[in-house]
């Protein structure tokens, strides 16, 4: 778990399993938040737990967002101190104007994320931008293969 100052309210997911130094830093999200409405930071680690490692909206899955970076084919977003955006998932609230909960958070990927914003609705964002930025990615990983496969002669 990769946390950015809680006052930017954004938590941004790494990998799993969680472990203990993840759930202090979730504690420590979770506490930070006036918004934040799970029972308690156990149960917010519980429901992460249960998300699959993919984009919510775009259903690509973190580690291809990754390789698609490595790859120079995505760029990231610094952000203040160290951190970036862009090859971790990030916490979302499908619907801005209401809290932090269960039904309201999805795991986003840095793009899809970004891009539906204060725009867009999870359910237009993800029915109608979703799969063309899957597609989009599934094509960058193709080129990326085969540049793999044949190198420059």
């Amino acid at each position: 778990v990769r946390l950015s100052p809680p006052r930017t309210h954004h938590l941004q997911i790494a990998s799993k399993p969680m472990n203990h130094a993840h759930s202090s830093a979730a504690t420590h999200f979770f506490n930070s938040l006036i918004d934040f409405q799970f029972e308690s930071a156990d149960d917010f680690v519980n429901w992460w737990r249960e998300q699959p490692a993919e984009c919510a909206y775009c259903q690509t899955p973190i580690v291809l967002v990754k390789k698609l970076i490595e790859a120079g084919r995505l760029t990231v977003r610094k952000v203040k101190g160290e951190g970036v955006r862009g090859p971790v998932l990030e916490l979302d609230r499908m619907d801005p104007k209401r809290p932090y909960s269960r039904l309201n958070c999805a795991l986003a990927c840095y793009c899809c994320n970004n891009d539906k914003s204060y725009i867009y609705d999870a359910k237009t964002y993800r029915e109608y931008f979703g799969p063309s930025r899957n597609r989009h990615f599934r094509d960058l990983e193709a080129q990326v293969d085969k540049e793999l496969k044949e190198p420059d002669q």
